[in-house]
């Protein structure tokens, strides 16, 4: 808090004597997460809140999370954990509030598995033993960080670092790169990225990403013969061998990339990997989002330690899907093409098996009206301790789980595209069987998809520009 460095356990923090009083969070459990919240009234002459939580069961820590708030507040605060909260838990909850008189108060509370405040002692009030229990999974956090360039250069608050506006005739190649590849074996999603003008254009000043119906035919598979690919050649450039890649195979009639088993859809995607990237900022586009059958659009940020075609790569992104009804079986939340997503997609072990598990951290706003039907103005603001997202001018809420977005504590690369179907946009264990129709993750998908995917009335992704500005002095 502050300029400095915080250590989250802040060992060596010394509460000052404020004249400031600290309510009890009131703390409520469902399943692996926990809300927090004080009301706002209480919070008046306080510059930012830290709440750590300990999740204890025996007298070991076996979860640990933070999250860290500035104004203006939330009207409460949630923290995921790796495993479910069970009965016989006891929750730790050390609070620190930074006042405008740059003091700190420090409260701990105990509660129980759900929620309720623990009649009983803190059993060590030690920062010191408490780190010893969950050393592993301690973080430095930078209030306040600037907005940098791939070089390590501070920008100015506010300042434009970058401004698309899809002028000319083509699409810019010193900025983008097109993805070439085929994500229907390694993804099971319905599309082959290519170059083709039908797939990616500007027309009229703006960028135009479409996904066209079974306009690569299965004979066609040389339209690979670009693939950029790095990983799951044999499946994402049709290759008989993985050395086919290999600049002296090239020429070898073995290694031309193998006939389809259907005729594909086609689309595209474009980044700026190795061409344009940043740390912390705002991001801004006008567009008009695709409505179609089990269309997404890929508006995403990506760090640069992952390639374009990394499965594993964690991504900010946002979204509406393109189906008109679509829900899940629980909540009945709608997955339709009326709400809007912000979204941190990141992989992490399983909970049941020992292998690595998407997970999607999402806010979401619904509109009367399906977002493709007009443009709108979008918002991304990445920050070190939380990202937030806007449509309009609207907020549709942020992001602030600290065990997440440490993995965007480097710089990032934009993608833009469009994509059809997939693990990680409909996972068929908690949609409603009936909307998905013919939809299933299965070799034989595409056969059956031909059946359903018949309501693409706007298959494309259009964006008027794009703009990234430095944070601001808020940090906005």
């Amino acid at each position: 808090m502050g300029r400095g460095c915080v250590l989250i356990w802040l060992v060596s923090l010394v509460c000052s004597l404020s004249a400031f009083t600290l309510t009890d969070p009131e703390v409520k459990v469902n399943g692996r997460k926990v809300f927090l919240s004080i009301p706002p009234g209480k919070l008046e002459n306080v510059i930012s809140i830290m709440f750590q939580a300990e999740i204890q069961r025996k007298n070991k820590c076996v979860s640990f999370n933070v999250t860290y708030a500035t104004h203006p507040w939330d009207s409460e605060y949630e923290m995921e954990f790796e495993n479910e909260i069970t009965s016989d838990s006891l929750i730790r909850i050390r609070t620190i509030i930074e006042g405008t008189d740059k003091k700190f108060t420090s409260l701990e509370t105990v509660h129980n598995g759900d929620g309720k405040k623990s009649e009983g002692q803190l059993s060590n009030k030690s920062l010191e033993s408490l780190m010893s229990k969950c050393q592993q999974q301690s973080l430095i956090i930078e209030p306040s960080k600037p907005s940098k360039d791939s070089s390590n250069h501070t920008f100015n608050p506010g300042q434009l670092i970058l401004e698309e506006n899809f002028d000319g005739q083509e699409i810019n190649n010193s900025l983008w790169t097109h993805e070439v590849r085929n994500l229907y074996d390694s993804r099971y999603e319905l599309v082959v990225f290519t170059k083709e003008s039908k797939n990616s254009k500007i027309d009229n000043n703006m960028l135009n990403i479409t996904v066209t119906r079974n306009t690569v035919a299965k004979n066609n598979s040389d339209i690979l013969r670009d693939c950029t690919t790095t990983k799951d050649v044999t499946s994402e450039c049709r290759l008989t061998y993985p050395d086919c890649k290999d600049k002296e195979n090239q020429h070898n009639k073995m290694c031309r990339p193998k006939p389809f088993d259907h005729d594909m859809n086609g689309s595209a995607s474009i980044h700026t990997k190795k061409k344009f990237s940043f740390k912390y900022g705002r991001i801004e586009f006008r567009g008009l989002l695709p409505r179609g059958d089990f269309i997404v659009p890929n508006i995403v940020l990506k760090p640069t330690d992952y390639t374009p075609c990394d499965k594993l790569s964690p991504q900010i992104r946002l979204f509406s899907r393109g189906n008109k009804m679509l829900q899940t079986k629980g909540d009945l939340r709608d997955f339709s093409g009326k709400t809007l997503f912000g979204s941190v997609l990141h992989w992490d072990l399983c909970p049941d098996k020992p292998m690595k598990c998407s997970f999607d951290k999402y806010v979401s706003k619904k509109s009367e009206t399906e977002f493709s039907k007009d443009f709108h103005n979008y918002t991304i603001i990445w920050r070190h301790d939380k990202i937030i997202f806007k449509v309009d001018g609207e907020s549709i809420g942020k992001i602030t789980d600290q065990q997440i977005l440490k993995k965007f504590q480097t710089q990032c690369y934009l993608t833009l595209g469009l994509t059809v179907g997939g693990f990680e946009n409909f996972n068929p264990d908690i949609l409603i069987e009936q909307h998905l129709g013919a939809y299933k993750h299965t070799p034989s998908m595409l056969k059956s998809s031909l059946k359903f995917l018949n309501d693409w009335k706007q298959p494309s992704l259009v964006i008027d520009y794009i703009r990234v500005y430095a944070l601001d002095e808020r940090g906005y």
